[in-house]
C-alpha cells in the first residue's frame, strides 16, 4: 500500500526489507516502483492470516512494522468480517508467531489508526492526550483497529514483547 511503499523506500537503502503483500493490481503498481529503484528487498506473495506464510516472513526479523490491513472504512460497511479478519487475526498472526518463535528482542511495530478515536469533535487531541483518550470507533474498520491495538498491548503485557503502537 502507500505507506509501505513509501516505507520500503526510506528504509531500503540502508537495510534489507522483507515485505509481505497480497497480490492486487495496486501491489503490482508499487512492485513494479520498487523494482526501477537501486532498493535491497524481499517479496513474499500471501496473506498476513496465513500462518506459514507469517512464519516464514517473521523469522530473523529485527524489526517488524506492521501495515497490514483492510483499509476501506465505507467496505467495512458492507464486510465486516473482511475487515476483522485481516486486522484483527492478522495481527494475532504476527504476534502470536512473534511469541511462539521466542523472538522477545524484535521490535513490533503495530500501525493502528486515528480512527479507533472515532470523531475529531469527540475529543480535544493534542500529542500529550492522544493515549489517554477514549477509544470510540464509529466503524467496523474503526473496531476491527481498536481490537487489533488492545490485542498487541495485551500481548505486550502478557508476554513481555517489545511492541509499539502508532495511531497515524
Amino acid at each position: 500500500g502507500f505507506h509501505g511503499l513509501h516505507l520500503v523506500q526510506a528504509l531500503a537503502p540502508d537495510h534489507t526489507v522483507t515485505i509481505l503483500n497480497t497480490p492486487s493490481p495496486t501491489a503490482q503498481r508499487n512492485l513494479l516502483h520498487l523494482s526501477q529503484q537501486p532498493l535491497a528487498f524481499r517479496l513474499v506473495w500471501g496473506s498476513v492470516t496465513d500462518p506459514e506464510i507469517v512464519a516464514k516472513v517473521v523469522e530473523d526479523q529485527d524489526v517488524i512494522l506492521h501495515l497490514a490491513a483492510f483499509t476501506s472504512v465505507n467496505e467495512s460497511f458492507r464486510q465486516p468480517l473482511a475487515a476483522l479478519g485481516v486486522n484483527v487475526q492478522g495481527t494475532y498472526r504476527i504476534l502470536d508467531t512473534v511469541r511462539r518463535l521466542g523472538m522477545t528482542r524484535t521490535h513490533v511495530i503495530v500501525a493502528s489508526s486515528c480512527e479507533v478515536y472515532g470523531d475529531a469533535l469527540d475529543h480535544d487531541l493534542t500529542t500529550d492526550q492522544d493515549e489517554a483518550a477514549s477509544l470510540n470507533p464509529h466503524s467496523p474498520y474503526a473496531a476491527s483497529k481498536v481490537a487489533a491495538d488492545r490485542l498487541a498491548y495485551a500481548y505486550a503485557k502478557t508476554y513481555g514483547l517489545k511492541i509499539t503502537i502508532v495511531r497515524p
